[in-house]
């Protein structure tokens, strides 16, 4: 392995302990809510939009329909009265008509089709929403507020307290083996000499 490489593995190494310390389990928790929140306002904005669209082309395929019949009346007029060119535009104007409201019924049937799909999806993501959040609630994180810096000071404390204690734990044990060594000792030679 050349110096180079392993330098650069050493670095990744580090980055990489570095973003494992920084996640913290209750900011990736709370993140995660926020995604979902914004994840189902959109669909919610998607699905509204979807149902906007529906409801307008309902209204031009109502207008279409009234049109239409009203075209046919039209026509009927203008072959009693004679009226060839008249009659002529209307069946015209007619197929023009029927050729837009059976594409707006099509279009009409595919957003149909799609808003169930979004409808079906919606319902899905805000089901697993709620068990998300409801589960959330349950968990329990430190309910101190501590910043880096409290949490640096905690640990520290924590090293210097048990270095402390450890010497203490040594100068009692170095104690208690002078106590055994001198008990050995007055027990060899007979007890007589205990201090």
């Amino acid at each position: 392995m050349t110096l180079i490489y392993r330098i650069k593995r050493l670095i990744k190494a580090d980055a990489h302990a570095l973003v494992d310390g920084l996640e913290e389990p209750k900011w990736i928790l709370n993140q995660a809510i926020r995604d979902m929140e914004t994840e189902l306002q959109n669909q919610k904005s998607l699905f509204e939009d979807y149902k906007n669209k529906a409801e307008q082309l309902h209204k031009k395929i109502e207008s279409l329909s009234m049109c239409l019949a009203q075209n046919e009346k039209d026509i009927d007029l203008a072959i009693d009265e004679k009226r060839e060119d008249i009659a002529k535009h209307l069946i015209k104007k007619g197929f023009i008509y029927k050729k837009n409201l059976f594409l707006h019924q099509d279009q009409k049937e595919l957003l149909s089709k799609d808003l169930d799909r979004l409808e079906v999806e919606l319902k899905e993501k805000e089901k697993a929403y709620d068990e998300i959040t409801a589960r959330a609630e349950h968990v329990t994180f430190d309910s101190g507020k501590k910043d880096v810096f409290d949490e640096a000071k905690t640990l520290v404390a924590k090293d210097i307290s048990l270095d402390h204690e450890v010497e203490i734990e040594f100068l009692r044990r170095v104690k208690r083996n002078k106590k055994a060594c001198r008990v050995v000792a007055t027990e060899k030679t007979g007890g007589s000499h205990e201090k």
